[in-house]
Order: C-alpha cells, then sequence, then structure tokens
C-alpha cells in the first residue's frame, strides 16, 4: 500500500475517532441512561424557569426572577409568585418542590389502563414545568392507590408513584411565600435609620466601621451595630395577615409606632419595616408589622436598638482598630518617645529587637480601653478637662492608614482621652491610664534579644486574625 494512502486512512481514522469522541462525550453513560429511564419527568431542575399548580380551583403560579448581568446562569436567582398574588416566594420550599417533581420515580408503568379510570381525565392536581427552551412539561395527579400512599400520575406515559410528593402542591397560595423578611447580607448594608417616637438614629457605613451620622456624629459602638445586623438579618414573619377587612390603623400601623430603614448598596430602595401594636396585648411577645404592603406578625430583638438614645450609640472604644492590623505604635510622653515595629514574628524597638509579649501586651491594653463615660468637648471642658496639651500622644499606623490618639492631664480621678476624627470625648478611669503608662514603660525598658533567642509564637496573628467565612482565620 502507497504511503500516500495510507496517510490518507490515518486522517480519516483520526476525524472518525474525533467525531465519535465528540459526539458520545456528553451522551448519559449506561447507568445514566438507567437512572434516567426510572424518572416521571425528562425535565432538568435548573432548566425550570415557571411552575404553575392547579388543585381545587386554586392556581398558584411561581417565576423565577430574571437573571442580572453578573448572574446570568441564574444558579442564585429569586423566585416570586405572580399569581394570585405577588410577593417573593420562599426559595427553599419551591426548590423542594422542583427537587421532588423532577426526581419522581416510577413504581410501575401502566401500559393498558384508561386514563379516565385512574383520575387523570379530571386529574385532582395539575402542575406545569416551564422551561426557557419551550420543553414544558405536565404531570397530572390521579388518584390514589388502594391500601398505600402511592397515587397515579399522567405524563408522557401512565404511572404508580410514591404520592410523599403531592403535599408540596397542595399549599395554599399565601403559604408560598419566604417568611425572612431581609434577604440581604449584612456586607450589603450601607446606611440603617431607626425612627422611634422621640427620636430618630441614622447609622451609616465608613470602610468597615458604622458611624453615628445624625443627630450627633461619632463612631457608633462595634458590639450595638453588629447586635442590630443580626436583629435586622434574622427577621421572620411569624404569621402573613390576608385579611382585607383589617385596618392598619387599629393595628399600630398608620402611622407606625417605629420604624426600621436599611438602605443597601448600590440600591435605591431601601427595605422598610414598619412597627404596630403587641398583638393580643403582648402576651406572647409578637406584634404586628408591615413591609412591601404586606401586613404580618412578626418577634423581634430590634425592640431594645429602636429604644436606646443617639448618645447610646457612641463607641466607648478609644481606638477602632484590631491588634493584629497596628503594623507600628509610637508613644511620646514626657518620659521621651518609643515606637515599635511589626517585623515579621517580631517586634523591635527602634533596631532592637524585643520580646514578643511585652510588645503585645501594651497593644492589648490599647486596643481594649474603654471609656467610663463619652462626652462632648464643651462637656469635658466643663468639668475641667483641658485640651491645650496631651500627656501621651499615640501614633498607630496599619496598611490601610493611620490613627492618632492623645491623653490629656487628669481631672477628679478621670482621664480626657481624644481620637483623630471623632469629636467625642471619651473620660478614662485614672487606673486604666496607669496601667497603659506602665506597659510603655516595661517596653521602653525591655531588653533587646539577640539573634539567637527564640522568637516568641504571635498570639496577635492567631488570635485576633478575623474568619475567612470558612471556620478558618486568615
Amino acid at each position: 500500500m502507497q504511503p500516500r494512502t495510507l496517510l490518507m486512512m490515518l486522517g480519516v481514522i483520526v476525524v472518525l475517532g474525533a467525531f465519535i469522541f465528540f459526539y458520545e462525550k456528553d451522551l448519559p453513560s449506561t447507568d445514566e441512561r438507567r437512572e434516567l429511564e426510572k424518572k416521571v419527568l425528562t425535565v432538568e431542575e435548573d432548566d425550570v424557569e415557571a411552575v404553575v399548580v392547579e388543585w381545587d380551583g386554586k392556581t398558584v403560579r411561581l417565576e423565577k426572577e430574571a437573571a442580572d448581568d453578573e448572574d446570568e446562569n441564574g444558579a442564585d436567582r429569586a423566585w416570586r409568585i405572580v399569581e394570585p398574588l405577588q410577593a417573593r416566594a420562599d426559595r427553599t420550599a419551591v426548590t423542594g418542590l422542583l427537587s421532588s417533581l423532577t426526581g419522581l420515580e416510577k413504581k410501575r408503568t401502566l401500559d393498558d389502563v384508561d386514563r379516565g379510570d385512574v383520575g387523570l381525565d379530571e386529574p385532582d392536581i395539575e402542575v406545569t414545568l416551564v422551561t426557557a427552551n419551550g420543553d414544558d412539561v405536565t404531570l397530572a395527579v390521579g388518584a390514589e392507590v388502594p391500601a398505600s400512599s402511592d397515587r397515579i400520575v399522567g405524563a408522557e406515559g401512565v404511572y404508580q408513584v410514591a404520592g410523599s410528593f403531592v403535599d408540596n402542591l397542595t399549599k395554599d397560595p399565601g403559604d408560598w411565600r419566604d417568611k425572612k423578611l431581609f434577604t440581604a447580607t449584612r456586607g450589603d448594608v450601607d446606611r440603617i435609620t431607626l425612627s422611634a417616637a422621640d427620636h430618630k438614629v441614622l447609622l451609616a457605613k465608613r470602610g468597615e466601621d458604622f458611624w453615628i451620622e445624625s443627630p450627633l456624629t461619632d463612631r457608633a459602638d462595634d458590639q450595638l451595630s453588629d447586635d442590630l445586623l443580626t436583629g435586622i438579618t434574622g427577621l421572620q414573619v411569624a404569621t402573613f395577615l390576608d385579611d382585607a377587612l383589617l385596618d392598619p390603623d387599629l393595628l399600630g400601623l398608620d402611622p407606625p409606632r417605629e420604624t426600621v430603614e436599611v438602605v443597601l448598596k448600590e440600591q435605591d430602595e431601601p427595605f422598610r419595616l414598619e412597627f404596630g401594636l403587641p398583638v393580643d396585648g403582648g402576651s406572647d411577645g409578637r406584634l404586628y408589622g408591615r413591609a412591601e404592603g404586606q401586613l404580618f406578625e412578626f418577634e423581634t430583638s430590634l425592640g431594645e436598638a429602636l429604644a436606646r438614645a443617639p448618645e447610646a450609640w457612641r463607641s466607648r472604644k478609644w481606638t477602632a482598630l484590631a491588634v493584629f492590623k497596628i503594623e507600628t505604635a509610637k508613644f511620646e510622653s514626657a518620659e521621651g518617645e518609643v515606637e515599635v515595629v511589626r517585623d515579621g514574628a517580631d517586634w523591635k524597638r527602634g533596631e532592637d529587637r524585643i520580646d514578643y509579649s511585652t510588645a503585645s501586651d501594651l497593644l492589648y491594653a490599647l486596643v481594649d480601653v474603654a471609656a467610663e463615660e463619652v462626652v462632648d468637648r464643651a462637656g469635658a471642658e466643663v468639668r475641667g478637662h483641658s485640651f491645650a496639651e496631651p500627656s501621651l500622644s499615640v501614633h498607630l499606623t496599619t496598611k490601610d492608614g493611620e490613627e492618632s490618639l492623645a491623653l490629656y492631664p487628669a481631672v477628679e480621678g478621670f482621664v480626657a482621652a481624644t481620637s483623630e476624627g471623632r469629636d467625642a470625648v471619651l473620660l478614662l478611669a485614672a487606673e486604666t491610664v496607669t496601667d497603659i503608662h506602665d506597659k510603655i514603660e516595661a517596653v521602653r525598658t525591655a531588653e533587646a534579644l539577640s539573634d539567637e533567642d527564640p522568637a516568641d509564637e504571635d498570639p496577635v496573628n492567631e488570635e485576633d486574625a478575623p474568619d475567612d467565612g470558612n471556620g478558618e482565620q486568615e
């Protein structure tokens, strides 16, 4: 055989082999085909764009929201009820329904049965799965199988199946609603307005921290802010109120007694929750509420936040920095200047490497400082505090920025402290300030370590590094 002929035959074989590979690579395997043959419906769950359930004279239509530019595959798209009411649907309930339908398996195929004899001409329930490509499928649910919980269903054929999926189909329309009131994440929150009968507080995000923006300006307490976010993201409806005759005025909602309004990043419409009267006089802690035009009963921990006066939101912390973020710390006082600089797993004072725990003890004491009281400057001056010359200046730097702190002479057992960017004055207990000065002196006088001395472990990075969300520390 000529070489040219051999090359041509080889080319044909290569092309044929490539065709077979690419044609068959997406075909189901033998095991997969067996599994598919068991299924009543041939549609894939991810392909379903809408579900229509008809039973007992009712029609419920659930639709997947349109994909946005950032989520073109629609993997996390929300579901909505569009008939007979308009509301956000419970995604878990809808995906559970789809899973039960697309996973429905045949127990028996009934080839020679009259559909009318098994209730499929006028089925008890009919459900249609609507897909984007038009390959819609309809499942008719007919008679119960005597002496079992099985049902007869009709699709491309007539089958006997386990009947447990029926409970997912026969919910009242309102029961498909999502009981979770707030669906965004903590990180999405940009501003929160708390409106009570006698005051209003606006909290807004600055970087990683919340600040009080009105009626005063100051850094907000991080624990109180965290508790507030927990309360908002955990909001749940206990009972929806669908009675059209209900008077919102009688429920304390026209006007509402209190409101919480949350503005999300890059969204124009805020989430607004209105608080009404206690249900049944408050015996079980439930309140009447309204959000997105829907009335409901709910329980919440936000009452304490709404009742809190604006001044009570002020942070008592001297610095908002965590120890693990601090790269350098400089201290200036009448005793002189001392600076510590992070150097890998060590701390250095000038050119000298010093004991790690001595430096970290000072930094922990610094970030743990909490005021006995927070006042404005005028209030502090009335009490005799002077801000002409600080007794101690502290300058902290991080990879992202810097912060300056100052202490002033004690007056009647309290030391006034200030933080750059805050108008507030923190009144510290004198013993707290004494402890800081003692730890600064310990750093100042710490013996320099030689290169042969072993470095301590880094407790700052191990204990204070933030969680990455997967149970691991950064």
